[in-house]
Order: C-alpha cells, then sequence, then structure tokens
C-alpha cells in the first residue's frame, strides 16, 4: 500500500486531486486518488494562497519553480499554480516563507524572479487567446512570486513524441504545426519573440487543442549576458537559431520559426536539426524528405527555408512560413485518440501476482519505492520474492516518460524478460509492463 499523508491543514481537508471537501485523508471516495508524502520543500496541500487559491498535490519541480494543482475559490475552477522557488539556491521557513540559501549568485537568484514576474506579465496579454496558456497577473506571498494559469491536461510534444517511439504520424505533426504557427503569430503581433519554442513548449490537450507555454525565456536572453551569465544557458541547442548566439544577433519572428520548424523536423524524423553553431562550422543539415520519404518535396523545402542559418534567406513572417509549410493537405490522424494514451495522471498498477488489480495514483517528478517491508517502502508488496526494497519509479513530467531502477537482489525484468541493470535508470512509456522477481509481479505504469 501507498504510504499515506494528511491532507489536513488549519483552514480545511480537502482532497489534493479532486478538492472534495469531506476527504479524511487514504483513498479519495470521489475520485480514488490516494495521497503521499510531500518533499519537505513544497507547500502542503490545503494551504491557501492569495486569498483564493486553494492548493492541492503537487503537478512538478524544476530548477525555478514548483507547480501545484490547485482550486480558485472564486472562480470555483481548477487551475495550476507556478510558484518561483530555485530549489537549488533557496530554503522554505517552516511558515512557508521562501528565502535566499546562500547557495550560488544572489543576482542570478534575484534575476530569475524578475523573469518570473515578467513571465507572467507575457502570459496576461493574451488573456483569451485559446492558443496560448491562460494566466493570471502574478501575486506576492511568502517572500516569492506565484502566478496562476489554466490547468492543461495533457502531454508536451516531446513526450507525445518519445511515447510513440520517436516520431509522429506525419498528419499528427502538420496539425500541431498549424496550430503552433497560428499561437506564434498572434504572439509577433503584439510585438513579442518567444525564443524558446521546442518541443518541450508546445503542449498538446486531451481533447487536441495546441498550447504555446512556458514565455520564461522571452526577451530575457540579454539581459542574462548583462549579468555576465553566457545567454546559451537559456537555449536548446538544435532548436535555436545561430543569431540566439551572438550579441550581435538580430532576432524577431524569423526566430520563432526556425526553432518551430526545427521541432517540426525532430517529431516527424525522430532527428534532431545539427547544433546551429556546428552547422555553420559545417557540419551537413539534411533535409527531412530524405529521412521521412511520406513528407512532399514541397513540404521539406518550406522547412529547409525556415531552417536557413542566414536570416535573409529565412521566411520573414510566420504566415508566410506557415502558407508554405501547410498548402498541401496531408491525412488526418485522431489526435484525440492518440492524445488519451499519454495524458492524466500517472499511476503503477499490479497487473499480475498478489493484490492483483490495485492500482496508486504516483506523484510526478518524486521516486516512489517498491518492496516487501512495511515503512521502508511506498508500494508494500508481502510476496517472498519481492526484496525488502526491490525497485524505484518515477514519473517525470518533463518527458513525458516513467523512470524505473532495480535496487533489488532477485531483479526486475522487461515484458520480454530481460534483466535491467542494477541502479541503471530504465525509461518506459506509458502503457508499459514490467516484472518483480522474474514473472511472480507483474506491474503495469500509466496515465489516467
Amino acid at each position: 500500500m501507498i504510504v499515506k499523508a494528511s491532507a489536513a491543514t488549519g483552514r480545511a481537508t480537502i482532497c489534493p486531486n479532486c478538492f472534495y471537501t469531506s476527504y479524511r485523508g487514504g483513498v479519495c471516495p470521489r475520485c480514488k486518488y490516494t495521497a503521499t508524502e510531500s518533499p519537505e520543500n513544497v507547500l502542503k496541500p490545503g494551504t491557501m494562497l492569495g486569498d483564493r487559491y486553494i492548493l492541492g498535490r503537487l503537478l512538478g519541480v524544476g530548477g525555478f519553480g514548483v507547480t501545484y494543482l490547485a482550486l480558485d475559490s472564486v472562480q470555483k475552477s481548477v487551475q495550476a499554480v507556478k510558484e518561483y522557488y530555485p530549489t537549488k539556491m533557496a530554503d522554505r521557513d517552516p511558515d512557508g516563507s521562501m528565502v535566499f540559501g546562500g547557495r550560488g549568485d544572489k543576482r542570478v537568484f534575484d534575476y530569475g524572479l524578475t523573469a518570473f514576474r515578467r513571465e507572467a506579465g507575457f502570459l496576461s496579454m493574451f488573456r483569451g487567446e485559446p492558443s496560448i496558456v491562460q494566466a493570471s497577473k502574478a501575486f506576492d506571498e511568502n517572500r516569492t512570486t506565484y502566478y496562476a494559469m489554466e490547468y492543461l491536461d495533457g502531454v508536451n510534444l516531446r513526450a507525445l513524441t518519445r511515447g510513440m517511439n520517436g516520431r509522429l504520424p506525419l498528419g499528427v505533426a502538420h496539425e500541431v504545426l498549424a496550430q503552433a504557427s497560428t499561437a506564434l503569430s498572434k504572439i509577433h503581433s503584439k510585438g513579442v519573440i518567444h525564443r524558446d519554442v521546442s518541443p518541450e513548449n508546445i503542449y498538446l490537450t486531451r481533447d487536441g487543442a495546441v498550447k504555446i507555454i512556458d514565455f520564461g525565456a522571452a526577451e530575457e536572453i540579454a539581459k542574462a549576458r548583462r549579468l555576465g551569465r553566457s545567454g546559451a544557458i537559456l537555449l536548446k541547442p538544435s532548436f535555436a537559431p545561430p543569431e540566439q548566439y551572438s550579441n550581435r544577433g538580430i532576432q524577431g519572428p524569423w526566430t520563432d520559426i526556425y526553432a518551430l520548424a526545427a521541432s517540426f523536423y525532430y517529431v516527424v524524423s525522430g532527428e534532431k536539426v545539427p547544433e546551429a553553431s556546428t552547422r555553420k562550422s559545417g557540419t551537413s543539415f539534411v533535409p527531412l524528405q530524405s529521412l521521412s520519404p511520406e513528407v512532399s518535396t514541397h513540404l521539406s523545402a518550406a522547412i529547409s527555408k525556415a531552417l536557413a542559418l542566414d536570416v535573409r534567406e529565412r521566411y520573414q513572417t510566420m504566415d508566410g512560413f506557415a502558407r508554405d509549410a501547410l498548402a498541401e493537405k496531408v491525412r488526418k490522424e485522431n489526435m484525440r485518440s492518440i492524445l488519451g494514451r499519454f495524458s492524466g495522471v500517472p499511476y503503477i498498477m499490479i497487473e499480475r501476482g498478489m493484490s492483483q488489480g490495485e492500482k496508486w495514483p504516483i506523484p510526478q517528478n518524486l521516486d516512489i519505492k517498491i518492496g516487501r517491508q512495511p515503512g521502508m517502502n511506498n508500494v508494500v508488496i508481502l510476496d517472498k520474492s519481492v526484496s525488502r526494497e526491490h525497485c524505484l519509479i518515477r514519473y517525470d513530467s518533463v518527458s513525458g516518460l516513467f523512470v524505473a531502477k532495480d535496487i533489488s537482489t532477485n531483479g526486475v525484468f522487461s515484458d520480454a524478460g530481460e534483466r535491467y541493470l542494477r541502479d541503471k535508470g530504465i525509461r518506459l512509456a506509458p502503457g508499459s509492463r514490467f516484472f518483480l522477481a522474474k514473472d511472480n509481479i507483474m506491474m503495469r505504469v500509466g496515465l489516467n
């Protein structure tokens, strides 16, 4: 069973997943969610922020922020609340307040806070635009900054691609390109350049809508350099054009055009465009059609033009790029059916063996330990073939994949019977199965 943590606070007792008000810990009678221990440095379920947002379960922890599921008590809607919390630099006092922990450069800490607030400001400019994630204005509390945004039930483009064996059907990729180019065109019309378009920042909701997320790098690279930091740390090399590597580079809509074309190239071919810096040094660029014959000559040529190293040879407007790239009709795929396989709350389930059929939601980005010994594991399986501490399972919200690590004596095996290397993380797509101690216990990981 999962070692449970009460979600009760001084204000209320609620389910961290569905916000059922009569929840008393353990398994929620309404949504069947099972609470798990939260990391010590995050705010607990039931915490109220801004006299409005009641925090629920943890959605994810990144290098500079923590994201929580939340109930907007004013609009009575479920949202996500993002907190500026650079985990490697900050500490949290018992009252929930955040302070600089004296680790790293305080200028970087302060700069990150400014960038976080600016990101909320950018997002608030696009209220009412369905293709851009909706967000509130930033507010200060606990000596840090927060903002609320719509809760997106789905998966990012990178995770979807990995879950589809590294390549998307052309029809799905074409539809994503159509929606993403429309969203970026609207962004450019406001005089904003995203500057971090990549498969991680293109989000697909369960109903098939495409959303542009994460404006953290927008108009920030030049400011970062003035602090003496390399702008390259804000880049995703295979998706960033050459002008983002230079102080003299002139950035504009063509910068996002390059990145969107590189994202399309990656999800269709399964290969990344060589880094712009190496391309300038002579590394060859393979046209998309050579890697994916189903791509027409016309579409391949549009992608190559969008990926030109010289900005003058690239498309100058997103509409111009979209007009050429989307000129030809492509057979449509059932996006909702595909997305349904890769969205929702991560879980682990016993599919065969003792306690067959038991299923537990698990938090994102945290190790869950499975083993035989109560008190030492999050999931306890009382089978003699299972080691005292048998394996670790983690759901990585960035990649959209699970990671399984064998820490046992008796082994963790793939569904083909191959033993995983001890202490080496193995990536598993949602829906994957593996065995504890050969075929005694079959486990499955997935997303509800």
